[in-house]
C-alpha cells in the first residue's frame, strides 16, 4: 500500500514512521527528494512565501506520490495535504504573494497526486495526548513553535472535516482511482501502532478476502466546503495572541 503521514510538527510523526517500518518490514521509506530541494536551494526556499519558491517543494511533492503504482509498498512522510495546509497557512502571513488564485491551484494539483496513495495516516494534537508524543524533544515548544504547530493541526482538522464530508476540491473521490483512506490515530508511539494493526494485517496491507478491498467506504457527498471557510474557522485572526485552541 502507498501510505502518506501527516501531522503537525514536532508531532512524534518521525519515531512513528521507524516504528512502523520495524513492524511492517516489507515497507521502504520515500526518499523524500523535497528535502534535496531545500539542501540545493536553501536561499530561495527561505523565502517561500513566494509563489515561484512554493513551487519548488509542492511540485516535487506531487512529482514523488506519482513515482509509485499501486501494490507497491512504501511511506511517505510528507503528501500533497502537507503542501496544501503549509500553503494555506501562509497565505495569512505578511509579505507574501500567495492569493486564493494560487491556493486553488495548489488544491488542485493536490488533488490529482492524492490519487497515488492509498491511506492517509493523520497524527493530530489532542488534548492529555501532547506531551506523551513528544518523546523526541528534548524541551518544550517556545510559545511562537506552540502556536505554529497548533495552526497547522487545525487546518489540518479542517482537512479532515473536508473528507468526512466527501469535499472533492480536495478529495478525488469522484475519480476512477478514487480517494485514499484516512485514518486518525493518537496516543505514544506504541499506542499508534497498535492502532493501525487495526486497520492493517501483519503484512500492512488493509483486511478483506479479496486483494482489491480497500479501507474506504466512499461517504455521502455533502455541501462542499468552501476554501474560504476552511481559512476562516482555522487560523487566527492575529498570528500568535489569536491562536485557536487545540480541539
Amino acid at each position: 500500500m502507498r501510505i502518506a503521514v501527516v501531522s503537525a510538527p514536532k508531532h512524534g510523526k518521525e519515531e512513528f514512521i521507524d516504528e512502523f517500518l520495524k513492524t511492517w518490514t516489507n515497507y521502504k521509506r520515500s526518499p523524500e527528494k523535497y528535502l534535496e530541494v531545500i539542501k540545493d536551494n536553501i536561499k530561495l526556499i527561505e523565502k517561500q512565501r513566494d509563489k515561484a519558491n512554493r513551487d519548488l517543494i509542492t511540485d516535487v511533492v506531487a512529482d514523488e506520490m506519482m513515482e509509485y503504482k499501486k501494490g507497491d509498498d512504501i511511506i511517505h512522510s510528507c503528501c500533497p495535504l502537507d503542501t496544501l495546509v503549509f500553503t494555506l497557512w501562509l497565505s495569512q502571513e505578511e509579505h507574501t504573494d500567495i492569493d486564493e488564485a494560487y491556493i486553488k491551484k495548489t488544491m488542485k494539483l493536490a488533488h490529482i497526486a492524492l490519487t497515488f496513495l492509498d491511506l492517509i495516516i493523520f497524527l493530530p494534537v489532542l488534548e492529555g495526548y501532547s506531551k506523551e508524543v513528544s518523546d523526541e524533544e528534548n524541551q518544550e515548544p517556545s510559545y511562537e513553535e506552540a502556536a505554529y504547530r497548533d495552526e497547522i493541526n487545525n487546518l489540518l482538522l479542517a482537512v479532515q472535516e473536508s473528507y468526512n464530508k466527501g469535499n472533492t476540491q480536495i478529495f478525488p473521490f469522484e475519480t476512477p482511482e478514487g480517494s485514499p483512506a484516512l485514518i486518525e490515530i493518537f496516543g505514544n508511539t506504541a499506542e499508534r501502532i497498535q492502532m493501525v494493526k487495526l486497520y492493517l494485517d501483519e503484512k500492512g496491507q488493509p483486511y478483506g478476502k479479496n486483494p482489491e478491498d480497500t479501507l474506504i467506504s466512499l461517504p455521502n457527498i455533502e455541501e462542499q466546503t468552501d476554501l474560504d471557510r476552511i481559512v476562516r474557522q482555522n487560523l487566527p485572526e492575529s498570528q500568535i495572541n489569536g491562536i485557536p485552541l487545540v480541539k
